[in-house]
């Protein structure tokens, strides 16, 4: 059962994000393979760096998480922020603060990856509403985030916060819309090897999917204009007009909200969609054919 309400007089569940009881695992949708695929996420063992005590994190991606790796640094302070750093030669990073208010504006890091490179993308989220969330018997604090821009300093909701849980993007992950980028999702979470949360889009806490066979993903395609403002128009010229293909349009956490049969040009409405990074394949009767992206602005 989950119920969300404002924070009000009642006890509000706090815990710290940096326990070594903990375990996360999140679904990636991987770019440009569309591979689909689970980490684990868990924090084990102090180690210091530069005078500041950090715990291991520690990444699996088998299915039963017995093989782990080092995956960073990372720490908690007593005001309720949360530090990572990927190694021990780079400095750390803002990652988490959950000592914030309404409307307070906050620039952290998180974890991104494309093509199986790694890296910390900077953002400006500004705290939209605090509220708390029923989980497991328990209120938790929930802070709502906005990604504001410099010429945009309200911006759109874009991310959850729990306090004890973190980013519903993952434990190290955020906002990922603005720029091609893999796609993270929180599928479950659990303390001393008890499920406490389980993401309500989702049946499993670990998915699998090792791609499609594509034919030819250097075909010409054009989408104009992109970002899509009002109407774009997706064409193929290579194939012309005369190929009965299938579209079928992804959202970011790989769930098919559209699917369109056209012969090599078709209009794409932003009407149809909310803001954000959308995915494609197209295929014709016997094989994907190409692959690709595009923005609704």
């Amino acid at each position: 059962m989950l119920v969300i309400l404002l924070l009000t007089n009642s006890k509000i569940f706090c815990q710290d994000i940096v326990d070594t009881t903990k375990l996360w695992s999140n679904v990636i949708n991987k770019l440009p393979s569309w591979i689909v695929m689970t980490e684990y996420i868990k924090f084990d063992n102090d180690t210091m760096i530069d005078l500041k005590t950090y715990k291991k994190v520690l990444r699996s991606t088998d299915e039963f998480h017995n093989n782990w790796s080092i995956h960073g640094f990372i720490r908690e302070t007593v005001d309720k922020r949360v530090y990572f750093r990927a190694d021990t030669s780079h400095q750390e990073y803002l990652l988490y603060d959950f000592d914030v208010f309404q409307n307070d504006t906050i620039n952290i890091f998180f974890l991104n990856s494309y093509a199986n490179d790694l890296y910390l993308s900077p953002v400006k989220y500004k705290i939209s509403l605090i509220d708390s969330i029923y989980i497991s018997n328990e209120y938790r604090k929930q802070i709502h985030l906005n990604i504001i821009f410099d010429l945009d300093p309200i911006g759109y909701e874009c991310d959850h916060w729990i306090e004890g849980i973190g980013s519903i993007k993952g434990i190290l992950h955020g906002y990922d819309e603005i720029t091609p980028s893999d796609s993270y999702r929180l599928l479950c979470y659990s303390e001393n090897n008890i499920l406490k949360y389980q993401n309500p889009n989702f049946i499993s806490c670990y998915y699998i999917w090792t791609g499609i066979d594509i034919i030819d993903n250097t075909s010409d395609i054009l989408i104009y204009p992109n970002p899509i403002i009002n109407i774009s128009q997706l064409s193929i010229p290579s194939i012309g007009e005369n190929h009965k293909l299938t579209i079928k349009i992804f959202n970011s956490i790989g769930q098919r909200i559209k699917i369109n049969e056209f012969n090599g040009i078709i209009d794409i409405h932003k009407n149809n969609f909310k803001t954000g990074i959308y995915y494609f394949m197209i295929a014709n009767d016997t094989s994907i054919i190409k692959t690709g992206n595009f923005m609704i602005k």
